[in-house]
């Protein structure tokens, strides 16, 4: 499977698990205080913040050279 189709898929998950929450709420099919309620949020914004901040990290310095980077995205090799 390719990896951005994966994340999309991810992404996709999470805010559905928020909107059933927040829908389940609204009609009064959950209470806000209920363990399904707090997981189904909890579970979701963790898979989104995990998405949005695994995005801010895109390079990633070598150990053995720190003058070489590698951009995870592309996989391309940049010497500094």
């Amino acid at each position: 499977m390719n990896i951005v189709l994966a994340r999309q898929m991810a992404s996709f998950a999470g805010a559905l698990m928020i909107l059933v929450a927040y829908a389940g709420h609204q009609m009064k099919w959950m209470d806000e205080r209920r363990a399904a309620y707090n997981v189904l949020n909890a579970v979701g914004s963790a898979i989104l913040a995990y998405i949005a901040f695994e995005d801010l990290g895109l390079e990633l310095k070598m150990k053995s050279d720190p003058n070489m980077t590698i951009n995870r995205r592309t996989g391309k090799i940049f010497l500094c």
